[in-house]
């Protein structure tokens, strides 16, 4: 699994939709050939079906990196319009080269846009889009949805559309989504005769989990061998619990109350294998749990695990997966890539023909694969492989082309309709916490009481700038 640092945190939830390594190989290899500014123009490209109204004109699109999954969408669109030339302007011309200098991206688009950078889709998944939606740089793209009869509003999920919105606008749009979920040590659940499906039907928060474990140690199953979780710090809950505490979008911040403290405090005293700065793993893939090792692990969702997110594959000796959810009740989701118009761009409907393509309801292939195959190619169906659509119709169609059964289906659709919050832990606010979660988790300088105090004043303060 890929060790992800926790000042990138923000960029992995948000940019979940890189998916396997084995895909990424091949999207880094073709990601090179193209080179950080390409045009598309020169792909050979097949002529557009009968259905498909013919587009011309010049497509910018800004984005974070070479070999994302955005650049391969720009190409499918164009081989579909040929007469569309599409251009790609990545901060970075590789995800290496990303991992190398992940602090560069966001300061530089921003400068861009209020510079006034004519653009026509700009990916501003990374930035703080309620601050920029009230400068008036970008589209509402609510009035483009209803206005086109190509689209069909019922196909998508509406609540993962109303998280989006801001001020009741829609200021960007994803083709996909990623969440978590849990899986909690099978051998440790059994011997303590727990059904994690029947003790928590709607989900759980820390709270819930952090009792669970408590209640193994006291009955002897957990040891003072057992980790947590694999591979993970003190911020393991974060995501969930934060949205508890901090709202972006309305500028308010209550990290300085007791049941915050009590939420450090209680993850403070589990055994992590990692330090704060040691970051999360974040992974598609699956952790074999042995008898009492580790006590759970976490997965990111995706169309292409599905399986084994939820334990269906008894070698990894977990249980069903668990939703989590943060105290208040919110279930927190991170954007593939999140598509604006700016308000600049001088090709507007043009832009708005890509993000229908990117997010509209469309035909799978009888038989998709769950990993990349070099000897088909990229299809638009790989796509959506590394995240759970935006578009529900596309999520059954593409699970049943992936062969996965009617139940697994049903049940990761509850999970979908229950998200309702993006994570809120955006990669500014992630470093502006960073050394204050250190100072407690790993050096403990201070006390619980003292970090959410310390918190909420970086945090205020990142509110103001």
């Amino acid at each position: 699994m890929k060790k992800v640092g926790s000042l990138v945190l923000a960029v992995c939830l948000l940019l979940g939709c890189f998916g396997c390594q084995n895909q990424q190989d091949a999207l880094y290899s073709a990601a090179k050939e193209d080179g950080p500014s390409s045009s598309l123009a020169k792909l050979a490209s097949p002529p557009p079906s009968p259905e498909e109204e013919e587009l011309t004109g010049e497509l910018t699109i800004r984005h974070v990196a070479g070999g994302d999954n955005l650049q391969y969408f720009a190409k499918l669109f164009q081989q579909l319009h040929p007469g569309v030339e599409v251009t790609m302007v990545p901060t970075y011309s590789s995800q290496t080269e990303w991992s190398q200098s992940p602090d560069t991206h966001v300061p530089q688009l921003s400068t861009e846009l209020m510079g006034g950078e004519a653009y026509d889709v700009v990916d501003v998944s990374m930035l703080e889009t309620y601050r920029f939606a009230k400068s008036g740089l970008f589209e509402d793209l609510l009035p483009w949805m209803e206005s086109d009869p190509a689209i069909d509003q019922e196909d998508f999920y509406g609540n993962i559309l109303e998280a989006l919105k801001t001020d009741g606008k829609l200021y960007g749009l994803t083709w996909g989504v990623n969440y978590q979920a849990l899986c909690v040590n099978g051998f440790m659940a059994a011997e303590l005769g727990v059904d994690v499906r029947d003790r928590f039907p709607e989900g759980a928060d820390y709270q819930e989990i952090v009792d669970l474990f408590v209640e193994m140690q006291e009955a002897g199953i957990a040891t003072e061998e057992t980790g947590f979780a694999y591979h993970q710090s003190p911020c393991f809950f974060d995501e969930f619990e934060f949205a508890s505490y901090f709202d972006l979008a309305q500028g308010v911040c209550t990290f300085d109350s007791a049941p915050f403290a009590d939420y450090l405090a209680a993850v403070d005293a589990l055994p992590w294998d990692r330090e704060v700065r040691g970051g999360l793993d974040y992974s598609q893939g699956t952790y074999v749990f042995k008898a009492a090792d580790y006590f759970c692990f976490r997965q990111m969702v995706a169309m292409s695990n599905l399986p084994h997110v939820d334990g269906r594959y008894a070698e990894t000796g977990s249980t069903p997966s668990i939703l989590l959810h943060s105290t208040s009740g919110d279930y927190p989701f991170g954007v593939s890539s999140l598509l604006a118009i700016p308000a600049a761009s001088e090709n507007k409907e043009l832009a708005w023909e890509f993000l229908k393509f990117v997010v509209n309801t469309q035909e799978f292939p009888e038989k998709v694969t769950p990993y990349y195959d070099p000897q088909v190619g990229m299809q638009r169906s790989n796509l959506y492989l590394s995240c759970i659509p935006l578009n529900r119709e596309n999520f059954f169609r593409l699970g049943e082309s992936l062969g996965w059964g009617e139940r697994l289906l049903e049940q990761f659709d509850r999970y979908n309709q229950k998200l309702n919050a993006r994570n809120p832990i955006t990669y500014e606010l992630n470093a502006a916490l960073e050394q204050v979660r250190e100072n407690y988790h790993t050096s403990h300088l201070i006390t619980a009481e003292e970090c959410a105090q310390q918190m909420q004043e970086r945090a205020e303060i990142y509110l103001k700038e």
